[in-house]
């Protein structure tokens, strides 16, 4: 994917080719605000004290001592999106709304060109994180997606969420993720850009 550490839009065009699959990546950050409003209602904690204390709980509940918080609780800060033709060959790759990155625009580009190339979603765990966590904010903003939204929810239909397909499913954990996998195809994996 696109490192995020450079905002400026990436792209190889190839002209006249159909989009058979949109890769997408998301980074989120907790929204303070709705931790206000959902779990600390009448508290009058600033939104950095309402996602600190937040985190807490979550290391204080969590086997490995993650901080990391519900999708529910967050928002999206970037979107990558890689368009990729039925032969498999990239056609262009881009951070949506870069460099300004606000919420509402990315998410309302997303489906715009979801909507519009109506090409299959791969992703990494995106039925688990990425597509809620879109789904939500396309709820929250106000966005219509109705091509997206009158497809199914069974698992076996739909995008391609490659962290299922390589867990069987999730018949056992894929411990490691993606930066694993690729590096038992000898790639390079995550590199100077973490997920946090």
């Amino acid at each position: 994917m696109v490192s995020l550490a450079n905002p400026v839009q990436h792209a190889v065009e190839k002209t006249a080719v159909k989009t058979a699959f949109l890769i997408v990546d998301t980074e989120s950050i907790p929204d303070g605000r709705l931790l206000n409003l959902a779990k600390y209602p009448g508290e009058k904690l600033s939104d950095d004290d309402a996602i600190a204390r937040a985190q807490e709980e979550a290391r204080a509940t969590s086997f490995t001592k993650s901080d990391f918080l519900p999708v529910t609780f967050q928002i999206p800060v970037a979107i990558c999106v890689a368009r990729v033709a039925a032969d498999l060959s990239l056609t262009n790759v881009t951070c949506l709304d870069a460099p300004q990155y606000r919420t509402h625009e990315m998410v309302r580009q997303f489906f715009i060109g979801y909507e519009r190339y109506k090409a299959k979603l791969v992703t990494f765990n995106g039925r688990g994180f990425d597509m809620p966590l879109l789904e939500l904010a396309a709820a929250r903003y106000g966005i219509s997606a109705p091509h997206y939204f009158a497809q199914g929810r069974h698992r076996y239909n739909g995008g391609l969420d490659l962290m299922e397909w390589f867990s069987n499913f999730n018949a056992f954990r894929m411990i490691g993720g993606l930066n694993v996998l690729a590096k038992m195809l000898g790639l390079p994996g995550k590199m100077d850009v973490a997920g946090n």
